[in-house]
């Protein structure tokens, strides 16, 4: 799905009264400081239902206003028109063909949406929790029964956590512990399938992007592979009583992206690893499109400065392939651009005022 219009209202410093996006590659231009990232962090809100750079949506309301706004049609062809209203003294509301009480979930199901910036290296050199995110939200998309697992370990574990902060008796926990074992299995196995498919598919793309350097995708479901699930919690009680919490299990699932099984962020250049986020990204896309028939949405936000010309061309050409809608922020109109100019539509941003070119 695309987004095809847009409106804002006292978000952070943008207040948009309409744009029409094409389908294909929009880009907005200005100065540091114009609202750039405002109007990717909108969209990305949209996808979802959380901003990438705060935790609380109370802070992205205008510092002078008590609420926000943002209205919008995803679909060009059949349009679904949508509206998320946040008041600061209440939850936010959101709103989809004109109904209302929908979902967190149920609004980011509609807009498959990836982001770009300078904090993507923490697909490579963050913790496990960006890493497990990367494999959950193409699972997400992909499989009918991802979430209500994801749902249903989230909550296990949070009441296990819970009898072990209180050192409830171990007969206790092991009543959960049951459950936690079926579900964890199913959930690291689709896991596991999920991320061997997505391994062929970066391998595709990191030739593309980094031609000659043979790299490697390695999961790690959250504990040792040669033992079983029911092992692990049982050689691990004492452990898990003193900490307070379930150490191991499929909430500390990961990857690692391998060169000559070394991790990549102790030999590659920064440069030499936006190449392969770009790869791990695109292939995701990719493999979304192939395996569920969904377009991806792209947003890309100061990435791509860094990139040089032959990979920036080559990054935006895959793509277009793909028949994803892009929204990339630039500070000038770039020559690299005319190349894409037949599906382009550019937008100039300053001081929170976006216009049409």
């Amino acid at each position: 799905m695309s987004l095809s219009s847009i409106q804002i209202k006292n978000f952070r410093n943008l207040n948009v009264s309409h744009l029409d996006f094409s389908p294909h590659l929009n880009l907005f231009y200005g100065e540091n400081g114009a609202g750039k990232s405002a109007i990717i962090e909108a969209l990305y809100f949209i996808g979802h239902a959380k901003s990438f750079r705060v935790s609380e949506q109370n802070r992205m309301v205008h510092i002078d206003k008590n609420f926000f706004l943002i209205k919008g049609s995803i679909g060009f062809q059949f349009m679904k028109p949508f509206t998320l209203f946040k008041d600061k003294s209440s939850a936010l509301e959101i709103i989809i063909n004109d109904k209302k009480n929908f979902k967190k979930s149920e609004l980011v199901s509609l807009l498959p949406l990836q982001l770009m910036t300078t904090e993507s290296f923490q697909l490579v050199f963050g913790g496990s929790a960006k890493k497990r995110s990367f494999i959950d939200w193409g699972l997400f998309y992909q499989d009918k029964d991802f979430y209500s697992l994801w749902l249903d370990i989230k909550k296990i574990i949070k009441n296990r956590n819970f009898l072990l902060r209180k050192n409830t008796p171990y007969e206790q926990i092991k009543i959960w512990d049951q459950q936690l074992i079926t579900i964890t299995n199913k959930l690291s196995l689709l896991r596991g399938e999920y991320f061997n498919e997505l391994s062929d598919y970066f391998k595709k793309y990191i030739t593309l992007f980094l031609p000659g350097c043979d790299l490697k995708l390695k999961f790690f479901r959250g504990w040792n592979d040669s033992l079983c699930y029911s092992e692990v919690l049982e050689k691990n009680i004492e452990k898990d009583y003193n900490l307070g919490f379930t150490n191991q299990g499929a909430h500390k699932a990961s990857f690692s992206v391998l060169y000559q099984n070394v991790p990549i962020e102790k030999i590659l250049s920064r440069g030499q690893i936006k190449l392969v986020v770009c790869a791990l990204i695109v292939a995701q896309g990719d493999m979304l499109k192939k395996k569920a028939n969904k377009s991806s949405m792209f947003l890309i936000d100061d990435f791509s400065s860094e990139l040089d010309t032959e990979k920036k061309s080559l990054l935006f050409k895959l793509l277009s392939k793909m028949e994803s809608q892009v929204f990339v922020t630039a500070i000038n109109k770039s020559d690299f651009f005319e190349d894409f100019s037949e599906n382009l539509k550019m937008f100039h941003v300053e001081h929170g005022i976006i216009k049409e070119i």
